[in-house]
């Protein structure tokens, strides 16, 4: 299956345009300096000839975070086609059968401040699914879209391939259960 097939239902879980090109642009000005501060140190030391400068490590790490970060962003996608999800990032593709995976809904703790490391004890409306076949890898997808969660129809998708197949596990039920009472009502308690 290929995120793109004419059958496949795109999820809206990547950033939209506006975002990309905020990061592109950043990303330029990152690549920019960084090639500026190689070619300085390139012609004051004469960069082949008096071996490996230490200098040019951080702005050869600067780019490389850049150049990455940016490819994660413009290549991240997700897509549903019947019950086998694809999450795609910048280096990696995986694939889950969510009517055969353990499937789970989780949150992460939510912090006071960037800088601060603290915990205010809530957890935040981000939720993720979790889905994990037995000996693979485990697949996350972020279930927000830029303007609050995912659209109803995407969420009612994702419910209706959790319950597709044959499970004794009770968090693939309750899992399915919250995607489908989040798809009627957004501002539903997540427990």
């Amino acid at each position: 299956m290929d995120i793109l097939s004419p059958g496949a239902l795109k999820l809206s879980v990547s950033v939209s345009t506006g975002a990309k090109i905020g990061a592109l642009f950043s990303a330029i000005f990152f690549i920019g300096i960084s090639l500026f501060m190689i070619l300085k140190i390139e012609r004051a030391d004469g960069l082949f000839t008096g071996g490996f400068q230490i200098f040019l490590l951080p702005p050869v790490v600067v780019m490389a975070v850049s150049l990455i970060s940016l490819l994660g962003l413009f290549r991240f996608r997700a897509g549903l086609q019947g019950s086998v999800l694809e999450v795609r990032g910048a280096f990696t593709r995986r694939k889950v059968d969510l009517a055969r995976a353990r499937v789970w809904l989780d949150s992460f703790p939510e912090r006071s401040r960037a800088r601060d490391r603290g915990l205010t004890g809530r957890r935040t409306r981000h939720l993720y699914l979790f889905a994990q076949e037995q000996g693979a890898s485990k697949v996350l997808l972020r279930l927000r879209a830029a303007r609050g969660f995912l659209p109803p129809h995407e969420l009612t998708a994702l419910a209706d391939a959790i319950e597709s197949g044959y499970r004794p596990s009770p968090e693939a039920a309750q899992a399915a259960a919250l995607l489908r009472r989040l798809a009627t009502d957004p501002t539903v308690r997540i427990p």
